[in-house]
């Protein structure tokens, strides 16, 4: 099936910082080259689309910067990859070194449970630079469909144990009643309750995107529905649900 799609019509990203490896600091200028290479040689190409800077812990003055950006730069010059992303789980650290890294592309933690966008000026920045954004997290791992009936306990390890919300009863019975009203409120959808979580995102992003975690055929075919623009009123609705 791989070999059925040209290249072209596919894009690719990839990320890193993500591991430490042997080294005593994220972004190790080695370490981050044979990322690359190992993440080339995975996806069996010889450049990706889009190579992320997966957080922004550049050390606690920022000492590691200069050096990560010095090797994303010249895998850009190499034309191992075409763009820069920047990522993190704060928009407070995108913004301190999204001058610096000038990304094509900014990945920040946004849900319509959990909203800095605005606030942080990481909205205002996008707008003006008519940058790509992609949001990651936007179903909180699932928390925000009301998949969840009951307080939920996870294994050691798994990041989900870390997320205080799975294990608050009264978060949970206020997920199903969102559940049921997304479904009252958007029934004319094929699925009601992540037309209105995703596409609520939308409303103030003309140029973003979400990230999903499809795990099989079922959830792609359901994401592939998705990307609707919500009207305002709509919008805020959905947000003001979350918010309360």
């Amino acid at each position: 099936m791989w070999n059925d799609i040209a290249r072209h019509e596919i894009v690719l990203e990839t990320k890193v910082g993500w591991d430490i490896g042997s080294d005593e600091y994220w972004y190790s200028p080695t370490h981050m080259m044979t990322n690359m290479e190992r993440s080339l040689n995975n996806l069996k190409t010889e450049c990706v689309d889009l190579m992320y800077l997966h957080h922004c812990n550049f050390g606690k003055n920022g000492e590691y910067f200069d050096d990560a950006m010095e090797v994303l730069l010249k895998f850009q010059e190499d034309g191992k990859t075409k763009f820069i992303g920047l990522s993190d789980w704060s928009d407070e650290k995108i913004m301190r070194y999204i001058y610096k890294v000038k990304p094509d592309v900014v990945q920040p933690y946004r849900n319509v449970m959990y909203n800095t966008y605005e606030t942080s000026g990481l909205k205002n920045y996008i707008d003006q630079k008519n940058h790509g954004v992609c949001f990651f997290s936007p179903l909180k791992h699932g928390l925000l469909t009301g998949k969840y009936e009951t307080p939920a306990s996870f294994d050691k390890g798994d990041h989900r144990s870390g997320i205080k919300e799975f294990s608050n009863r009264d978060i949970i019975e206020k997920m199903q009643e969102n559940k049921l009203l997304l479904k009252q409120r958007f029934k004319s959808s094929q699925n009601p309750v992540m037309h209105g979580i995703i596409n609520a995102l939308f409303s103030d992003a003309p140029t973003g995107c979400v990230l999903l975690g499809q795990r099989n055929i079922q959830q792609v075919e359901a994401a592939s529905r998705l990307g609707d623009v919500l009207s305002k009123k709509d919008a805020d609705w959905v947000h003001a649900l979350y918010a309360a």
